[in-house]
């Protein structure tokens, strides 16, 4: 099912855990639940730079993000794409998801917390194709 620009900003704008869904090197799908935004181009992740999920995406950055929202029957977003690792930035991406998905206070000392503990890289997925429904 094809989705509206509405209905994209309607569902990403909630705090919907997301599934990003990479390629290990021997051809297995590696899956990891995580906090995401939309910046209206991109679905955009945060993690340290040192995850396997980030070694995954510089040997194939083919990726699937999953966007469910489980209490109003499993409505969802399938996101196939390509993700870029950027360095740049990464920190300040941290923050707008922390908020997302914790408020303004606590969501910028979950932020803090994170950016404290390692060097963080942002991975920004640019979507090839979105289906979306159950």
């Amino acid at each position: 099912m094809s989705i509206t620009p509405e209905q994209l900003k309607e569902i990403t704008d909630e705090p919907l855990l997301a599934v990003l869904a990479t390629v290990n090197p021997s051809g297995t799908p590696q899956a990891t639940p995580l906090w995401y935004h939309y910046d209206g181009e991109c679905f955009v992740v945060t993690c340290y730079a040192h995850r396997v999920k980030v070694r995954n995406i510089r040997q194939n950055p083919n990726v699937v993000l999953v966007v469910v929202d489980s209490v109003n029957n499993g409505k969802g977003l399938i996101i196939r794409g390509v993700a870029e690792i950027v360095e740049e930035g990464a920190e300040e991406a941290t923050v707008v998801n922390g908020i997302k998905y914790l408020g303004e206070e606590q969501g910028r000392k979950a932020a803090e917390g994170l950016n404290a503990m390692g060097s963080r890289v942002a991975l920004r997925i640019r979507p090839e194709k979105i289906i979306y429904g159950d």
